[in-house]
């Protein structure tokens, strides 16, 4: 292997790795909403005494709702932080419309994508995130699923 495809090899492994990372630290956001919910476990000491977290007038089924709703929103949450980072890495190609079509005067890379075409035109280099963003953006976007 040449040093360039040892860098490029790297640097898609470096995409792939910060993706990844940022997978792990949303899920870790929405995992900590959850456990926020949850007694905090019990506590003994030195003597031996045991103490256990008993709220003196909980209702059970306001807790319970309350972790039913933060459970029912984890698909949401997961999907605006993909949206998020699709918008982030497509920047400035997401147009108006919410077609993808590089701007005229960008130099190098191109995509261009309507949301009626189960099709994307792509011309030049582009990383494994900016594809995944490409792809999720045809797949949430378009008129055609």
């Amino acid at each position: 292997m040449s040093n360039e495809q040892l860098q490029r090899q790297c640097d898609i492994l470096r995409a792939e790795r910060d993706q990844a990372r940022a997978r792990s630290d949303s899920t870790i956001k929405v995992l900590l909403k959850i456990h926020a919910l949850l007694y905090p476990p019990s506590t003994k000491t030195s003597e031996g005494q045991t103490f256990v977290f008993r709220p003196k007038d909980p209702d059970p089924h306001i807790i319970l709702q309350e972790l039913s709703d933060r459970i029912r929103a984890l698909p949401d949450e997961i999907e605006a932080h993909a949206e998020a980072r699709a918008h982030e890495i497509l920047g400035k190609a997401i147009q108006p419309n919410e077609n993808l079509d590089t701007p005229k005067d960008a130099y190098g890379d191109r995509v261009w994508w309507h949301a009626e075409n189960i099709e994307v035109i792509l011309h030049g280099r582009f990383t494994a995130d900016e594809l995944e963003a490409i792809a999720w953006w045809m797949r949430n976007k378009g008129e055609v699923k």
